[in-house]
């Protein structure tokens, strides 16, 4: 028996030539290809579009669909009779929906997927998506995120109308933003809409930030911001300050700030809603730190390529060949840092990150394939939601942690025996802790009955479990 690894057809198992001729494909459960242009995840379910578009946004032609997990296993979804839809480079589920998907084209424009089926290509002949002056073919779709109440935020690349929004009701609304630009048709990388009912479009080519104002869709007021140096002077205050004119990576941390990415580092905007009020300081701030004796930007020689907030708002970070770095929420404190040379992280390449809430899994997109990492960190609730442990009981032979879940983030857990003496505690960080079955001193506990009591640091709220430990 022959075991073939193929890099177009999988893994084959062949009995050899003929007369003995038979080849199996075995079935992996996992990404379609290992190509990775987006993560996304929304409730335990993921979803990855398998082409990133290039520097220069160069075409791929590449006909590859997306992969869907849906908490068990990886599925793939492409549009199999015309194929002709290329370069799905971003990937997003419904806020409402988990069977429901879309993604963005470079070529075609937006693509909707319901219970894995396409079910429409959105284009300049039946919406409004902007097309490329001269080539009514061609429209490069990108960036793709979904607000609060539904409504689709949609990025279109070298055009001057690069933002259109497919309202919650199904009607399309493009922006032109042509009198403000001179000229312009920038790239656009990642869209993402914020908790104060603004988008940040991302431009990677040196076109820095827009963010734009939804006004209940009957304006849209713009602000452009830019930073690195013009004429080698730090661009003045009130114009966002930016680490660099190439943004890559934004996310919104649970304290609702706003983390991007750029060829220099990282920079934080502590107050975004200041930014379309226009009251106020908005400008973006690296973060300092020190080492050494010597106070330094964090990651200012890094090119930043991904970023997200876990249950606890700690910051994922991943970098063009750095791999990925865990920070503290703060940013003051490195807590983790990954590379192919100290971990079996794949590649110091990374294209994506992304953070499953349910799970507390971390994806890392790399340009050599997706993999994940187990964190103990879960989203936090806003109230104490079937606060349960698990496993429980906890069986004689088993070794692991029992984990406290469906906490609010932050709360105190205290942990006694039944007759009321204090066993262990911690503060939870996100939506759950993890005990290690055993007491303060470190010693394994004997069986027996716990409880967990659980409650927010001012005691407002409180929530109690029991816990059956058999040794």
């Amino acid at each position: 028996t022959y075991w073939i690894a193929d890099f177009n057809n999988g893994f084959i198992r062949s009995k050899g030539a003929f007369p003995f001729y038979s080849n199996d494909k075995i079935s992996i459960n996992g990404t379609k290809t290992n190509y990775i242009g987006s993560i996304t995840a929304r409730n335990g379910n993921i979803v990855t579009a398998p082409v990133k578009v290039s520097d220069d946004g160069v075409g791929q032609y590449n006909k590859t669909g997306i992969s869907f997990f849906d908490g068990t296993d990886w599925q793939y979804i492409k549009e199999e009779v015309f194929d002709t839809i290329y370069d799905q480079n971003y990937a997003i589920i419904d806020n409402k929906d988990p069977n429901h998907i879309w993604t963005s084209s470079w070529f075609e424009g937006l693509v909707e997927y319901k219970n894995k089926q396409l079910v429409k290509v959105y284009n300049s002949v039946n919406s409004v998506i902007p097309n490329l002056q001269g080539i009514p073919s061609y429209h490069r779709a990108s960036g793709l995120s979904m607000d609060e109440t539904g409504n689709l935020w949609i990025g279109s690349s070298d055009v001057s109308n690069f933002l259109t929004v497919r309202k919650a009701n199904g009607t399309f609304i493009n922006i032109d933003f042509s009198t403000v630009l001179n000229g312009v048709k920038p790239a656009v990388g990642k869209v993402f809409a914020d908790k104060n009912n603004q988008v940040w479009v991302l431009f990677p080519r040196g076109n820095g930030i827009a963010v734009v104002k939804n006004n209940n869709f009957i304006n849209f007021p713009v602000k452009f911001l830019a930073g690195g140096t013009l004429a080698g002077q730090t661009i003045i205050t009130g114009t966002g300050k930016l680490p660099d004119m190439y943004v890559n990576a934004i996310a919104e941390d649970l304290d609702g700030h706003i983390w991007i990415g750029t060829r220099k580092g990282l920079g934080v905007f502590y107050n975004p809603a200041n930014i379309s009020s226009g009251v106020g300081n908005f400008d973006c701030q690296q973060i300092l730190i020190t080492q050494d004796g010597h106070v330094q930007i964090l990651l200012e020689t890094e090119i930043v390529t991904a970023i997200a907030v876990d249950g606890a708002n700690r910051k994922w970070v991943g970098t063009a060949s750095a791999g990925v770095f865990c920070f503290s929420p703060d940013g003051q404190q490195q807590i983790y840092h990954f590379t192919a040379e100290d971990s079996p992280i794949f590649s110091n390449i990374i294209v994506d990150l992304c953070y499953d809430e349910i799970k507390g899994d971390i994806y890392v997109g790399t340009d050599r394939g997706i993999q994940s990492y187990r964190t103990s960190i879960v989203k936090g609730e806003d109230e104490f939601t079937e606060v349960h442990a698990y496993p429980n009981p906890v069986r004689p032979g088993y070794a692991g942690s029992v984990y406290v879940r469906g906490l609010i983030n932050g709360a105190i857990v205290k942990i006694t025996d039944v007759s009321g003496n204090l066993v262990w505690e911690a503060k939870s960080q996100g939506g759950q802790i993890e005990w290690p079955v055993k007491n303060l001193a470190g010693q394994r506990v004997a069986s027996g009955v716990y409880m967990a009591y659980c409650a927010t640091s001012d005691g407002s709220k409180s929530e109690v479990t029991k816990i059956l430990v058999v040794n």
